[in-house]
């Protein structure tokens, strides 16, 4: 008896306690911590952000609508390559590192987010055409008062369709501020007084764009002789390619740039960023693997890919990876299309038959043909592209060098990617 009046006097007593402690801390507002959303590094320093005049006012102003209550959705526009990803970065950086917002996501479009916070910022980068909110999970503004959005596109009129309270244009660089960008990039090769005038020079080809600046800053970075930095600004002439808001000096830019690779094999894996016959010479996966995180560090040091790229995943600019498409496309016989395009044309049996690869990821493809006539085909990719899209049967009908059908003829066939297909079972063939 006694042994149960103990008993039930302890449980008081630490009934008691708990019933403190809850009233102690009615304040908390959850027990349970979400797994962090899909984002880009946005809390760490935006390496690449300087704080120029002309970025003060976009900065400033975005800052200031984010703050104002009755502005729920802003925009940032402006063409491709004038700095609108590195400026909305640092603005979630700065609205994270001050507590403005519980949670800051910046996706990009082709992501989904679906967050149900109290007070969040979420950032659309790169918008190119009217997107539907709600199927990337995001609720509407009037629904969700602590929601705000930044959206950044090249048309101001996509912002306005999306919903936009504010839009704030994003300039390029003023002509002292470029050459200053150029300088420091350069350095210290780029401040010596015989390269004063050249670097000038540079800098105003690439039209006070960040991102050929940058480029082209890295690929003279370490040329000493001064007739390289002059034979790269007779390189730097307007492009006659303009597409998808690129303008004529970034393209250019960053071609030349992609001319400067010193290795054959770096100018392919760039355009490519596969194995197809690059490194015949190495037996092992492991020394292929060491092979390609080479290239790859090497291809971040010209700019040509992002800083923030990792073993796992080589991340590419929108505007980088459009140019790569053009230089492929014009260069090597390959039809490479972008999540942009629209293609249909496959009656076109001339082109068809002069490509040795076709890669129509995330393409708009309204259908297939019935049979392929690309004799010279060894790649062949349709990706993330629309798996509604019928593909017949007779696709690859007496195609010697690619058919799953016919895998014991695949004499040349390096490289097998089966991801997402569907495909169980593989024929006995394939062991040839």
């Amino acid at each position: 008896m006694d042994t149960d009046v103990s008993v039930i006097n302890k449980a008081e007593n630490e009934a008691d306690i708990i019933a403190k402690l809850l009233d102690q801390n009615k304040g908390f507002n959850r027990v349970s911590h979400r797994p962090a959303l899909e984002g880009v590094g946005i809390i760490r320093p935006v390496t690449e952000y300087e704080a120029f005049g002309s970025r003060s006012s976009a900065f400033n102003g975005i800052m200031a609508a984010l703050e104002d209550d009755n502005v729920n959705i802003i925009g940032v526009y402006g063409m491709g390559g004038v700095g609108k990803t590195t400026l909305v970065k640092e603005i979630a950086r700065e609205t994270k590192e001050n507590q403005l917002f519980d949670e800051v996501v910046l996706v990009a479009i082709t992501q989904t987010s679906n967050t149900k916070l109290t007070k969040v910022l979420i950032i659309l980068d790169d918008i190119w055409e009217e997107e539907d909110l709600g199927a990337l999970g995001i609720l509407p503004t009037d629904e969700h008062k602590g929601l705000k959005m930044l959206m950044t596109s090249w048309k101001l009129v996509l912002l306005k369709l999306m919903g936009s309270q504010k839009s704030l244009p994003i300039d390029i660089l003023k002509e002292d501020e470029a050459c200053k960008l150029f300088k420091n990039v350069t350095a210290p090769i780029g401040e010596r007084a015989e390269f004063q005038y050249t670097a000038k020079k540079v800098a105003q080809k690439c039209e006070g764009l960040p991102i050929a600046i940058a480029t082209v800053a890295k690929a003279l970075k370490y040329k000493e002789n001064l007739c390289e930095w002059e034979d790269a600004l007779e390189q730097l002439k307007p492009s006659e390619i303009n597409f998808r808001g690129i303008s004529g000096a970034v393209y250019s830019a960053i071609e030349m740039s992609y001319k400067y690779l010193e290795r054959e094999e770096l100018k392919i894996h760039f355009l490519a960023l596969l194995g197809l016959g690059l490194f015949r010479d190495l037996d092992t996966i492991e020394k292929v693997l060491n092979r390609v995180l080479t290239v790859a560090s090497e291809l971040k040091d010209s700019s040509l890919l992002l800083a923030n790229s990792t073993p796992e995943c080589c991340d590419m600019d929108d505007v980088v990876c459009d140019v790569a498409i053009s230089i492929a496309s014009r260069d090597h016989s390959w039809l490479s299309l972008g999540k942009e395009n629209v293609f249909e044309g496959w009656s076109d049996e001339e082109s068809m038959r002069n490509y040795r690869l076709i890669s129509v990821q995330k393409t708009k493809v309204s259908e297939l043909p019935d049979e392929l006539e690309c004799p010279n085909l060894n790649f062949f990719s349709m990706g993330s592209a629309d798996y509604s899209l019928k593909v017949p049967n007779n696709l690859f009908k007496g195609h010697r060098c690619l058919d799953i059908d016919i895998l014991g003829v695949f004499v040349n066939l390096e490289i097998l990617v089966l991801r997402s297909s569907g495909i169980r079972v593989l024929p006995k063939e394939i062991g040839q």
